[in-house]
């Protein structure tokens, strides 16, 4: 037997090699336990439903393009409006797989009634803060009912000035929040 990192010769079987100190036993490495969330699985399983869906969608649109449309018009009008409802359809199912990622139910079901609302709308509804830009229903399915609303309708249109706490105020415009004033530290 030789030690495999200098090839001394050795004589009977030894742990160590004398000459070089080399380990000769063979470590035996014991893998560690792989550590997942809870319900990982399920999330798995629904993307694997979602991008097969997605995969149909897609599918189905790359034979509307391929499919000769050299017909009358009413058919070509026909086969955009096709394309289109699969499009959507595409659309929807990927909402409904990212909303499934949102922890309020709440929320997750605001965001289906609304097709209009974007995913990063909805994930920032659900983690209870707002921005410029959303609506006062996002507001408050976000943050709740203010404490108090002072509304002023005119020409220019309709503002109000929403109150949170003790000094948090939001402004909205024609229903849009425009501007947010939150207490700052000296």
């Amino acid at each position: 037997m030789h030690c495999t990192a200098c090839g001394t010769e050795l004589r009977d079987p030894q742990q160590f090699c004398p000459k070089c100190g080399a380990c000769l036993v063979a470590k035996s490495v014991t893998p560690e336990p792989i550590q997942t969330r809870p319900n990982a699985g399920r999330k798995g399983l629904w993307f694997l439903a979602i991008s097969i869906t997605l995969l149909v969608v897609i599918s189905g649109l790359e034979h509307l393009s391929k499919t000769d449309v050299k017909q009358n018009p009413q058919d070509k009008r026909d086969a955009a409006g096709k394309r289109e409802a699969l499009e959507r359809e595409a659309r929807a199912a990927k909402k409904k797989a990212d909303l499934k990622l949102l922890s309020s139910p709440k929320v997750r079901e605001a965001c289906m009634a609304n097709e209009d609302w974007d995913f990063e709308t909805c994930q920032q509804i659900d983690e209870q803060r707002v921005r410029l830009g959303m609506t006062r229903t996002q507001v408050r399915l976000s943050w709740g009912k203010p404490e108090e609303i002072n509304a002023t309708r005119s020409a220019l249109g309709e503002h109000e000035q929403w109150v949170y706490g003790s000094r948090t105020y939001l402004y909205f415009e024609n229903g849009i929040l425009t501007d947010m004033q939150t207490p700052g530290k000296p």
